[in-house]
C-alpha cells in the first residue's frame, strides 16, 4: 500500500469517528424526549402551567423546557448497564444563568425518574 493510500485510509477512519462521536451525544440526549408530569396528572399536561394540577415539563432535541427555564442538556454520559445518562446542564429564566447535574432514567413503567444533587422525583410520562 502506497503512503498516499495509507494516508487516506488514516484520514476515512478518523472522519468516521469524528462524524459518529456527535451522532452518538445526539441520541443520548433524544432518549428522554417527551412530556412528563410534575404533579403526577397524566392527561392535560401542560408546559408552563403554573397549575400545578397539570403542570408539566418538556425534553426536546437536547432542551429541557418547564416552569419558565430552559436547560440545555449537556455531556451526556451513559451510566453502564441501565438506561440511564447524567448530563452537565445549563439553565437559563429571566432572572440569570445556572449550571448543574442531573441523572435521567426511564422507569419499568416509561416514567421518567429525575435526580438532582440531594433530590429525586419521579415524573410519569404525560398522555399525547
Amino acid at each position: 500500500m502506497t503512503k498516499e493510500k495509507k494516508m487516506h485510509k488514516y484520514v476515512s477512519v478518523l472522519a468516521a469517528f469524528m462524524i459518529a462521536l456527535p451522532v452518538s451525544a445526539i441520541s443520548d440526549t433524544l432518549r428522554f424526549d417527551g412530556t412528563y408530569s410534575l404533579s403526577g396528572q397524566t392527561q392535560d399536561c401542560k408546559v408552563e402551567n403554573n397549575n400545578m394540577v397539570s403542570a408539566a415539563f418538556r425534553i426536546q432535541n437536547g432542551l429541557l423546557y418547564g416552569l419558565g427555564s430552559v436547560c440545555r442538556l449537556d455531556n451526556p454520559t451513559p451510566i453502564r448497564d441501565m438506561n440511564a445518562v447524567l448530563y452537565d446542564i445549563n439553565c437559563a429564566d429571566v432572572d440569570g444563568n445556572w449550571p448543574k447535574r442531573i441523572f435521567l432514567m426511564y422507569t419499568q413503567d416509561k416514567g421518567l425518574l429525575r435526580v438532582l444533587d440531594g433530590h429525586a422525583f419521579f415524573n410519569p410520562a404525560c398522555e399525547e
